[in-house]
């Protein structure tokens, strides 16, 4: 990392290593084929909090736990961390953020009465900006600065999962890590800048459309 700035904040040495995606998401024992990226530590130190949360969120919602690592996750680590006393604020919040719902699958019968959580989507952007951060300088040794924006939308409609996933089929750049826990599938717009096309897909079920753009 000698001579490296950190990929994020483009300013402070790179003196420390971040994992991309987030090694929260995944069990102890799956951890071997992780990317790591050059980031200072002070940048290190501030995802810490949101990715917490999002793994709290995506391990939980969805058809998240059809996954068994996912599983993994929420009745360990999970719930585990909800249990420290340091996470008593986290825990009032999320009971805060439930709210009695009513229940449809997805082709619109209505299933019975359940609760819904609302979810703070910045912060889950924010772990996704960082991830896909990560992974354009893991694939193209770029960076990417604030002369781009870096966009994300989370996709929830079938019909668009399955456009996008024929959009993304023979896209050069593509991984997917152990267990469908996380995978990638990604464009390039422009050559020799990050101006990119990204499918993040998470425990095989959460999906996030991301594209970086010239601001």
């Amino acid at each position: 990392m000698a001579n490296q700035n950190c990929i994020y904040c483009l300013e402070r040495d790179a003196n420390s290593k971040d994992h991309t995606p987030p090694k929260n998401l995944f069990p102890k024992d799956k951890r071997n084929d992780l990317i790591t990226v050059p980031c200072c530590k002070k940048c290190n130190r501030s995802f810490s909090k949101d990715e917490e949360y999002c793994r709290a969120v995506i391990s939980s919602t969805g058809q998240s736990q059809r996954n068994p690592s996912a599983k993994e996750i929420l009745t360990g680590k999970v719930f585990r961390s909800l249990e420290r006393d340091q996470a008593k604020g986290f825990r009032n919040y999320l009971r805060k953020s439930i709210s009695p719902a009513l229940v449809y699958s997805g082709s619109g019968i209505y299933l019975g009465r359940g609760s819904k959580i609302k979810v703070q989507m910045e912060r889950v952007y924010n772990v996704i900006k960082k991830t896909v951060q990560g992974l354009v300088f893991h694939e193209t040794e770029l960076t990417v600065s604030d002369e781009y924006e870096i966009k994300s939308q989370y996709i929830d409609s079938v019909q668009q999962v399955q456009q996008l996933f024929t959009i993304f089929r023979n896209c050069p750049i593509k991984r997917i890590f152990s267990d469908d826990i996380f995978s990638y599938r990604a464009g390039i717009i422009e050559e020799n800048t990050p101006i990119s096309s990204w499918l993040i897909t998470i425990y095989d079920s959460h999906i996030f459309l991301v594209n970086i753009v010239k601001d």
